[in-house]
């Protein structure tokens, strides 16, 4: 029961990441390297702000989640409407902005890294172990569960709603879309409101599990941009499908062979999917 429950975690973070990059993915068409710089600041801030309280609780764990998840949301929403307004200002302006953002990842972990250090900063907490289903886990395991189970419910739930049926019509086709009035300025914030809780949840279940490190949030963009791209359906929830299936992947892999050997093939398989399906990014973004 415990490797099903973990591979069901590792399934549902990389469901989220999907998610996330597909939406920024289907509104810019190149621009979903944000998620990189949420991930890693949503994670930093999960850390530091695991200082202010000496032990683990329900209420350190919500507060701590909420500032992860506000600060994904901040970072998205605005970055949409920067990107949108100087997109439409100028666009040559915005092509450069498209390809200068392939290195922000770098300059955001390299800033992180020189503020407080290189390495591997961690929630200093003792973790306890929870009854789980019969499984005895610990609290990021759990945490990581109920957490990312909750934020892709959500994703369903937003994809039904309104602005998630916009949404997909205009990831499916933005002509069409136009013409019956949906805009992508009408859809910055939603989808600015939807990457930020998926990348901020992804950072804090990382930082709690993990601890955070200048490059994390550039590894997980990876793993989000194969399961978005795994798909070819331009949908939100072909990110979540995606996430999964190389969620049990990986799991499968680390049972038959080592954990390291594991994350080189489900490396190689993002590589080849992003090579497959990816290639043609910058230049989707240019049209």
């Amino acid at each position: 029961m415990t490797i099903v429950i973990l591979a069901v975690v590792q399934g549902l973070v990389f469901a989220a990441l999907g998610a996330a990059v597909r939406v920024q993915y289907s509104l810019f068409r190149g621009f979903d390297i944000i998620i990189a710089p949420i991930v890693l600041l949503a994670g930093e801030s999960f850390v530091l702000t695991a200082r202010l309280f000496p032990r683990p609780s329900m209420l350190a764990l919500c507060f701590c989640t909420c500032v992860s998840v506000g600060v994904g949301v901040t970072l998205a929403v605005l970055w949409n409407y920067i990107v949108d307004r100087l997109w439409r200002g100028n666009f040559i302006l915005g092509a450069a902005i498209l390809i200068l953002s392939l290195g922000a990842s770098s300059v955001v972990s390299g800033a992180v890294g020189f503020s407080r250090g290189p390495g591997l900063r961690q929630v200093e907490w003792g973790m306890p172990s929870l009854n789980v289903f019969g499984a005895n886990l610990g609290v990021p395991t759990a945490y990581g569960l109920f957490l990312n189970l909750a934020a892709c419910i959500w994703v369903q739930v937003w994809s039904r709603s309104k602005i998630g049926f916009a949404f997909n019509l205009w990831a499916q086709n933005q002509s069409f879309a136009s013409e019956i009035g949906v805009s992508r300025r009408m859809l910055l914030a939603g989808a600015g409101i939807c990457t930020g809780i998926l990348g901020g949840v992804v950072g804090a279940y990382g930082a709690l599990s993990n601890g955070s490190t200048p490059e994390g949030g550039l590894i997980m963009f990876l793993y989000g941009a194969g399961a978005a791209l795994l798909f070819s359906k331009p949908l939100v929830m072909s990110g979540i499908k995606g996430g999964l299936l190389l969620g049990a992947l990986l799991v499968m892999a680390q049972l038959i062979f080592s954990p390291p050997i594991a994350t080189v093939l489900l490396f190689s398989v993002v590589t080849a999917i992003l090579f497959l399906r990816g290639s043609s990014r910058v230049s989707q973004g240019l049209r």
